[in-house]
């Protein structure tokens, strides 16, 4: 992984640096209470692929505020693709990461040739109990993160570096990112959204049950489903080389 830069605000990570014109772009999105380093163990796993990590802002080297709604979120994310001039991108967002992707996919029709979706839904709620615990006792809340983000299967050491990742990030930042979460439904819109899209969960998520993953395929035009067994919220962390051969295999025929 190559050191990390800055464009259009957002501080970021590269697996190889300059972009390759001729290559698609992997443009990885993190979830909410994380950053751009959710991802590292990806940016090296794609050769012949562009592959860029950045930080949503208020978090990891990004500054500014994280802005009040997930389509804030998105606007974020098209300024530093526009600030790289990237062509062929393929947006993969986790959980908050893939509301942003839809917004973008919404937003921007045609401009993404394909995307990957990982353990989200086109409408997230987020537990009260989780906000309200964010807002009264972080700590709290990070300790019992580890219960509800990753299969009774996965070793705790298997999710703890996206725990610390999590760890570092703002309270109010974590605060703001869920409910953005939480007000966010695009159900209505989602059949709009004519490119391939590679919708992934884990069985064991508690956060955003398979029936979400479903219910985005299955509505979204071109929509693919895979479901993952022994895996849950933390899916991308939980089964790393599965979800690395199911999105090469996704993206062998982008154009």
């Amino acid at each position: 992984m190559l050191p990390p830069g800055l464009a259009g605000g957002l501080h970021f990570r590269a697996g190889t640096w300059p972009p390759a014109d001729d290559k698609i772009t992997l443009l990885f999105v993190h979830g909410a209470g994380s950053s751009g380093a959710f991802w590292s163990d990806y940016l090296e796993a794609f050769a012949g692929l562009n592959t860029l990590a950045p930080d949503l802002p208020g978090r990891g080297g990004s500054g500014g505020e994280p802005g009040g709604d997930i389509a804030s979120r998105a606007a974020a994310v098209e300024r530093f693709v526009d600030a790289l001039e990237l062509e062929r991108v393929v947006p993969v967002g986790f959980s908050m990461g893939g509301a942003v992707v839809i917004e973008m996919l919404l937003r921007r029709p045609g401009a993404y040739p394909a995307a990957v979706l990982l353990s989200t839904g086109a409408k997230l709620r987020v537990m009260p109990e989780i906000l309200d615990l964010i807002a009264s006792d972080y700590d709290a809340y990070l300790s019992g993160a580890a219960r509800l983000v990753a299969s009774p299967d996965t070793p705790p050491e298997t999710i703890a570096p996206a725990l610390a990742d999590r760890a570092s990030c703002p309270p109010p930042v974590a605060l703001s990112d869920f409910r953005a979460c939480d007000a966010f439904d695009r159900r209505p819109d989602i059949g709009g959204i004519e490119v391939p899209v590679l919708v992934q969960a884990g069985r064991d998520d508690l956060l955003t049950p398979p029936h979400f993953a479903e219910y985005l395929a299955g509505h979204l035009p071109r929509g693919r489903l895979r479901l993952f067994a022994r895996a849950g919220h933390f899916l991308p962390v939980e089964r790393r080389d599965d979800v690395v051969g199911s999105i090469k295999d996704f993206t062998k025929n982008t154009s």
